[in-house]
């Protein structure tokens, strides 16, 4: 269900599909074409449409060379695909499909956002749903393209230049069955399952208490210190660890049981800090990986461009800061879904904690 209340910081967000157009526009940087392909009829996630159609407007109004083209691949559009086309510079779709009606809200939002300014007046008036119940021809629609590369062409993008894809909805493909769960879903089931077990492990690792040792307290640094060499020395770079207590063993001294009582008015002593681990725990994915560079931070999701696609991914590794745009990461899992993110091996296993400060 897709709400159209007014913007604001505390109300909904935009819709999941606007929100990564504008994303995938964004990495663009003013240069070059958006693709964006529409598998299959679908209505638009949770948020507030018309915060996505000005948060995309905004994006293209401050990038004025990149282009936005829509491919429709099945023979209707749906809420998703009819809403994108008020966005595109230009769009394809089969010549027997049919696109819309839109909600007469959502046309109003795109008139007071001046979507429906020019070329795209048309448009509005014949997605508009007021009154109407059946969808408007696509071959009927001003605007349309034979197919992607005459969108291209009307775009002028570049000729042999491959232009940056986002798929919609996610996880679906041309021609794709989701009516079944398959093995291919046993499988993403068992995988996200053991994800949630090792990031269960992890944080009961992390928050499992120490007792504190009879010895002096050792210098220890702050968790999110930089692991390993700095980006002068090799190493990981820009990817941050946590520290995490040490386990405690039948070796490790413990304080003597003594009776404290503080004066009136004085406050306790502060509690002795656990010892630092030497090394950092490691992550490492069950299958073979591949580069992608992050075009969007892994807080915990985000998007990587992987053979010139924008896919979704995780970051895979809680005990090191997610990479920010620009930076290499490996992934693994299958590019129709979620993909897990990890630091690149050949890097880390080069990092370990050290005892003194980062500079």
């Amino acid at each position: 269900m897709t709400t159209l209340a007014g913007a604001s910081p505390s109300g909904p967000g935009a819709p999941a599909e606007l929100a990564d157009t504008a994303s995938g526009i964004s990495a663009l940087k003013g240069k070059g074409t958006l693709v964006v392909t529409v598998t299959k009829p679908s209505r638009l996630g949770k948020g507030d449409v018309r915060q996505g159609l000005r948060q995309v407007a905004d994006v293209q109004k401050d990038a004025p060379g990149s282009r936005l083209v829509v491919v429709l691949k099945d023979r209707g559009s749906g809420e998703t695909g009819a809403v994108l086309l008020l966005l595109a510079d230009a769009w394809t779709a089969p010549k027997d499909g049919a696109v819309g009606p839109l909600a007469p809200e959502i046309i109003q939002a795109a008139r007071e956002l001046r979507l429906c300014a020019g070329d795209r007046r048309l448009l509005c008036q014949q997605l508009d749903g007021q009154g109407k119940k059946q969808a408007a021809k696509a071959s009927g629609l001003p605007g349309r393209a034979d197919d992607e590369a005459a969108a291209l062409d009307r775009v002028g993008h570049l000729k042999g230049a491959e232009p940056r894809r986002l798929q919609l909805p996610e996880g679906g493909s041309p021609g794709s069955d989701d009516s079944g769960f398959g093995v291919g879903g046993i499988l993403l089931t068992v995988f996200a399952a053991g994800t949630v077990l090792f990031a269960l492990a992890v944080l009961l690792t992390r928050n499992r208490t120490v007792p504190a040792v009879a010895t002096a307290p050792l210098a220890t640094g702050g968790p999110g210190r930089r692991v390993g060499p700095g980006p002068d020395h090799g190493g990981l770079g820009g990817f941050v660890g946590h520290t995490a207590p040490a386990p405690h063993t039948s070796h490790t001294p413990r304080t003597p049981h003594t009776s404290y009582t503080a004066p009136t008015g004085a406050a306790l002593p502060p509690p002795r800090p656990p010892h630092r681990p030497r090394t950092a725990p490691r992550t490492r994915p069950s299958g073979p990986v591949r580069p992608a560079t992050v075009c969007t931070r892994l807080h915990p999701q985000g998007y990587v461009e992987l053979d010139g696609w924008l896919y979704r991914a995780s970051w895979a590794e809680p005990h090191l800061e997610p990479p920010g745009p620009g930076e290499r990461v490996d992934v693994a899992g299958r590019p129709a879904h979620d993909l897990l993110a990890y630091a690149p091996h050949a890097l880390a296993d080069e990092a370990a904690y050290t005892d003194q400060p980062a500079d």
